[in-house]
């Protein structure tokens, strides 16, 4: 571990012993903090040790739980973003064959659009062609 975790209600575990026995017992806590090398203690620091070494163990197994836990969340936020980016990209997909289908609905539109306006004009032009002919018959003209 990096660090070593002390509450402040082990001072009161750590009264009784005195200046001495209190620099061993923390110099102790370090390194069996930093790689779990444990010192020879033959003070009375010793009967505190055990109580020392199993905080030290349940704050690395508690460390360790985070670090567990923040990279299973990181894979887990990984796969959703992977998900997340796969959907949107089926969604792009999706309205790019959406588009392309409205704009082929679009030409098919103005194809038929067109086809009534041509059918249309050749309506009026067979209507007005016919006016005339009425027109020549009446007045006398031929129609050639």
């Amino acid at each position: 571990m990096d660090y070593l975790q002390i509450f402040t209600d082990f001072r009161a575990t750590i009264e009784p012993l005195d200046d001495a026995e209190r620099g061993r017992l923390f110099s102790a806590m370090l390194d069996y903090a930093h790689d779990c090398t444990e010192q020879n203690l033959t003070g009375n620091e010793r009967f505190i040790w055990p109580t020392a070494k199993l905080y030290i163990d349940r704050s690395r197994k508690a460390y360790e739980n985070r670090v567990n836990g923040a990279a299973k969340a990181r894979a887990r936020k990984a796969d959703t973003s992977m998900v997340a980016l796969d959907t949107k990209s089926n969604q792009l997909d999706n309205n790019l064959i959406s588009r392309q289908d409205k704009d082929n609905d679009k030409d098919n539109d103005k194809d038929k659009d067109n086809s009534l306006k041509e059918k249309k004009e050749e309506k009026k032009a067979d209507e007005i062609s016919a006016w005339i002919d009425d027109a020549n018959r009446i007045f006398g003209r031929r129609t050639g």
